[in-house]
């Protein structure tokens, strides 16, 4: 899922002229950096302060990264790279497409509860990283491979215009998870709004299906 900060200090930065020793260092800035920015916001979050959390000089940090747009450009890659990684399992995991669905919301209220509003505000309001578009992006890629999954296995309805339900699953996704005026981390309230969603794709197929297995959201 997200990365955490690595919690040995003595072990973060022994010198080394390796190219291992080069690649764990660059990784590891860039891991303690992103706890930063998740913790307190990606604008208040210095370069100063990335360099005392990983105790070297400021001048080790642009060593590797030029500047700090750089530094969050490449967080933002990173965490999309998991973000993606995380969905794929989640698919393998799920019997079938109505499960899916209910797992990708579980999934999403587990990403937005390790984000702070400060974190979400600047990702919004700074255009050139467009952060939370990497989210959406992959929302849409997975809603689009859903709808298809589920018409294929006569779950869902096979006359459900997909682009018109990847656009309003998309802009709920992004109220509920990204915008800070209107998101939710309650699990509860996100249950009933994934079963409403659901209902409007299901077949009359996935209707039984769904009515049979009314645990099927948490199907391991």
């Amino acid at each position: 899922m997200l990365l955490q900060v690595a919690t040995n200090i003595d072990l973060r930065f022994r010198k080394s002229n390796t190219m291992n020793d080069h690649h764990y260092k660059k990784k590891l800035i860039l891991k303690i950096a992103t706890s930063c920015f998740y913790e307190r916001g990606i604008r208040v979050v210095s370069m100063d302060d990335i360099a005392k959390k990983c105790a070297v000089s400021k001048k080790t940090i642009y060593f590797f990264y030029s500047s700090k747009t750089e530094l969050i450009k490449e967080m933002l890659k990173s965490e999309a790279e998991v973000f993606n990684q995380q969905i794929e399992i989640l698919k393998k995991n799920a019997s079938n497409s109505i499960v899916e669905f209910f797992f990708f919301f579980e999934f999403l209220t587990n990403v937005r509860s390790r984000m702070t509003l400060e974190f979400l505000y600047d990702l919004k309001k700074n255009d050139a990283i467009s952060g939370v578009n990497t989210y959406i992006e992959s929302i849409k890629s997975f809603l689009q491979e859903n709808f298809i999954r589920g018409v294929n296995e006569g779950l869902y309805n096979p006359i459900i215009d997909i682009g018109k339900q990847i656009i309003s699953v998309g802009k709920i996704c992004n109220l509920l998870f990204f915008n800070t005026d209107t998101m939710t981390n309650n699990s509860d309230d996100i249950k009933i709004l994934a079963k409403v969603f659901c209902s409007y794709l299901l077949s009359k197929d996935g209707n039984k299906w769904f009515k049979q297995y009314p645990q099927n959201n948490s199907e391991k």
